[in-house]
């Protein structure tokens, strides 16, 4: 939800020949929806979304590239001119997979920070990957996206073994020090690990 509105937006994927993306949306509070749109092509039931209080009229949606299981893409909605950005497409760190087996992704999206980083954006991601020696592990990276055709990793950790699932993550931005969330699942319990922003470690 737009934050204070009855604006509402999801994505979903419909399975199909081409594994299509959807997103769709109402402005009622989800009594009556739009026709879904086709923002782009993924593994089935992995694409993911993020709506920033602090930016209002931004949508972003992040999927599994459907072929390449080395690549994320995204795109950005501007919710004030009803139009969609291009598709940027963001690499997975040398040598890591995502798990294709057992996918699970989620994201946060951040372009208002500190002062000494107003100018940078990010995306921050944690998802199900195969890590160099083939073994599924839980994987967070943060990525660089000022200029989106040439996105950097800034940071990448495993977090978790590949016994974790549904992972999640957020950030908070206190007191000029950015810092990322993430919770998942393991064994029936639920695990909590943070890491600020220039830090090495989750």
């Amino acid at each position: 939800r737009v934050p204070n509105t009855d604006d509402l937006y999801m994505v979903f994927s419909m399975e199909s020949d081409s594994q299509d993306v959807i997103t769709a949306r109402s402005l009622d509070g989800g009594r009556t929806w739009e026709n879904y749109k086709l923002i782009g092509h993924g593994i089935i039931g992995t694409p993911c979304i993020w709506i920033d209080p602090t930016l209002p009229d931004t949508v972003v949606y992040l999927w599994i590239h459907p072929q390449i299981n080395n690549l994320l893409q995204y795109r950005k909605f501007a919710i004030s001119t009803n139009s969609y950005s291009s598709i940027y497409t963001l690499p997975m760190p040398q040598g890591y997979q995502i798990n294709l087996s057992s996918p699970g992704i989620s994201m946060c999206f951040l372009q208002y920070l500190p002062v000494e980083m107003t100018s940078i954006k990010f995306i921050g991601t944690v998802l199900k990957a195969k890590n160099p020696s083939n073994l599924p592990c839980l994987l967070a990276i943060q990525y660089n996206i000022t200029d989106p055709n040439n996105p950097s990793i800034v940071h990448y950790q495993e977090i978790g073994n590949g016994d974790a699932n549904n992972p999640s993550i957020s950030y908070s931005n206190v007191s000029s020090r950015l810092k990322f969330h993430c919770v998942y699942e393991k064994d029936n319990k639920i695990y909590y690990r943070e890491r600020t922003h220039g830090a090495t470690n989750w």
